[in-house]
């Protein structure tokens, strides 16, 4: 969140090149520091064999979470990164408000996980992430629709705040399902996930530079009817 945010309030005055750079020098900072941490041992000694990894592949339960965190990861990829581009060329926006409204779009996914870390504590998984879901969908699609940027303001506010409970309550389901190989699971759904936010986007761009920047939230409206579709699928099989 800071980036845009800070570029949406100091564009002016210290230039774009200079907030790069004063961001690459505080990421750097940050990459020595975590160099020189120590991390606790493991919760689990013990080591999965290789050979064994096929077995979870092979379970419905995992592979309907890993696409679902596809799809969800592919949409923060997409949204993170396409929503100045569609401000600055569908609306008109300047860069500056372009960048504000790209900071709103953190924000409401930090602020939403503020809240979630309440709700959870009443609520089920499976109706936060449906609900989520389809929230979302209905805020993908306001920015696709816009034609101010009040709408997509809403739009994006409404897709951040949406979004950001989906993916830490699919991973808290399935380390409660699978509690003795949570690491090995964790890095299927990690593996999936982090590979829908490399081609996602990719596909965001061919479809952009073939129909038009208005398909790209579409398309994210469209991934996260299928996330319902897949949690839909995974609760049935946590049921079985």
């Amino acid at each position: 969140m800071f980036l845009p945010f800070g570029i949406g309030a100091l564009l002016g005055r210290a230039g774009l090149a200079a907030i790069l750079h004063v961001t690459a020098a505080v990421c750097a900072a940050v990459g020595v520091i975590a160099a020189g941490l120590r991390f606790p041992p493991p919760k689990q000694r013990q080591s999965l064999p290789v050979r064994e990894v096929p077995r979870f592949l092979r379970m419905p339960l995992v592979l309907a979470m890993a696409f679902l965190l596809f799809f969800e990861s592919g949409n923060e990829f997409i949204l993170g990164g396409y929503l100045s581009t569609f401000l600055t060329r569908e609306l008109a926006a300047s860069v500056a408000a372009a960048s504000w409204l790209l900071a709103l779009f953190w924000a409401s996914i930090m602020a939403a996980r503020v809240v979630l870390s309440r709700l959870l504590l009443e609520a089920g998984g499976h109706q936060v992430v449906l609900c989520s879901a389809a929230a979302a969908a209905v805020g993908a699609a306001l920015i696709a629709l816009s034609r101010t940027l009040g709408v997509a303001a809403a739009g994006i506010a409404l897709a951040g705040f949406s979004l950001a409970g989906i993916f830490p309550t699919v991973l808290g389901m399935a380390g409660a399902r699978f509690r003795e190989h949570s690491g090995t699971v964790f890095g299927i759904l990690f593996t999936v996930a982090l590979t829908g936010g490399m081609t996602l986007p990719w596909l965001s761009g061919q479809l952009a530079q073939a129909a038009g920047l208005r398909w790209v939230p579409a398309l994210v409206a469209v991934d996260f009817l299928a996330i319902i579709l897949l949690q839909c699928a995974a609760a049935r099989r946590t049921a079985d």
